[in-house]
């Protein structure tokens, strides 16, 4: 009897101990299965209730804005595991969370669950990932409602933290580097100085005309149209070039023929994303387009065997008159006239008809004798 107690004994034991060992190994094969992908949290702004941008530097007393902070998981093709992440969004001390704002209809409230409490005299934002955050996402806004209430200089933090508090997948995190971004604030009665464009340089070249312009600020700006007058009154468009947030632009353009005169006005207007107009002051510039000389070339050069053709080309300039064309070989001798009209081209052809293999000299002028160019060509 004593040995069938012992055998019931150490057969107990061993499947207790057969059952530890199953869940133990279940449980680290589960939290063994990982995830690599690369959460980020990209640059904060904050916007006015239309969504377009606002100066940071001149948040105003309980002016409603949004703060946008974009986020975004788009390496490897992972989702992030539920209960992998949390989100921590620090207001500062200067701003708080509209009470009429319901936080529930946060952006991405179907994958976070957001909640709010004060840490350290600051409002602090906290969404807990509850459902799979799918891979490649590229950018979304957590746009949140807030207003200032205290004067003075703050910063908003944002924080994508890795935290694997309640899942069996853990997540490891590519590029712990770009999880994090701030906003420095500042809450006062002063308003924000409009952005000043400040036309630096203009230089002509025949009609061709190089406007040369620099911006103080470039909030809220879409684009910019360079316009030309000649009274100073009506202004025409001649160029215009989206806002690429810098500080300075060049923009060309080609005069009009309505618009060389002697004197003209130019100014440079900057168009906010709200539609609001904003001009430089203005510059005077000559109008007169100056007749640039020719740049002349021919090809092909040296001519092959049976071509029976070449083209004399304008690298600068264009050809737009009436002209005189004499192929001479190296004696001087006369061995092809033709004369051409022509209206504001840049090449034309000259039919070479059966001259001889050798060396040749080619010379363009006006039918009034100007020469325009000698070039050197070769038949072979």
């Amino acid at each position: 009897m004593k040995s069938n107690s012992k055998i019931k004994q150490l057969l107990t034991r061993s499947l207790l101990a057969s059952s530890v060992l199953f869940c133990s190994l279940h449980g680290m094969a589960q939290q063994g299965r990982a995830v690599i992908a690369d959460p980020k949290i990209g640059a904060i702004s904050i916007t006015d209730m239309a969504g377009f941008r606002l100066d940071e530097a001149y948040i105003q007393p309980n002016e409603l804005v949004k703060l946008k902070i974009p986020l975004l998981n788009n390496n490897h093709g992972q989702a992030l595991p539920a209960g992998s992440c949390k989100i921590k969004i620090g207001f500062g001390s200067k701003l708080v969370l509209d009470p009429s704002f319901d936080l529930n209809a946060t952006a991405m409230n179907s994958y976070f669950q957001w909640s709010s409490s004060m840490n350290s005299g600051q409002l602090q934002i906290t969404g807990e990932l509850i459902e799979a955050l799918p891979a490649n996402i590229t950018e979304v806004d957590v746009a949140l409602k807030v207003k200032g209430t205290v004067i003075g200089k703050s910063t908003i933090t944002a924080n994508f933290l890795i935290t694997n508090h309640n899942t069996f997948t853990v997540l490891s995190d590519e590029d712990g580097t770009n999880n994090s971004a701030f906003l420095q604030y500042t809450v006062t009665n002063r308003q924000a100085p409009v952005s000043v464009t400040t036309v630096t340089d203009v230089v002509k070249e025949g009609c061709a005309v190089t406007v040369s312009f620099s911006t103080d600020r470039e909030i809220n700006l879409a684009r910019y149209d360079v316009e030309v007058s000649k009274d100073g009154i009506t202004f025409e468009k001649v160029a215009s070039l989206n806002a690429a947030g810098s500080l300075s632009y060049n923009s060309s353009f080609e005069l009009p023929s309505s618009l060389q005169l002697e004197k003209l006005q130019l100014r440079v207007k900057s168009v906010q994303s709200n539609g609001k107009l904003i001009y430089s002051a203005g510059k005077s510039i000559s109008g007169i387009c100056k007749t640039l000389p020719l740049k002349l070339s021919v090809y092909p050069n040296p001519v092959s065997t049976g071509v029976d053709k070449i083209v004399i080309a304008a690298a600068q300039g264009n050809f737009d008159g009436k002209y005189k064309v004499k192929m001479m070989d190296m004696s001087g001798k006369t061995v092809l006239a033709k004369e051409l009209t022509l209206a504001g081209v840049q090449s034309f052809p000259l039919e070479l008809t059966t001259i001889a293999g050798g060396k040749y000299l080619l010379q363009i002028t006006t039918t009034d004798n100007v020469q325009l160019g000698v070039l050197k060509f070769e038949k072979l």
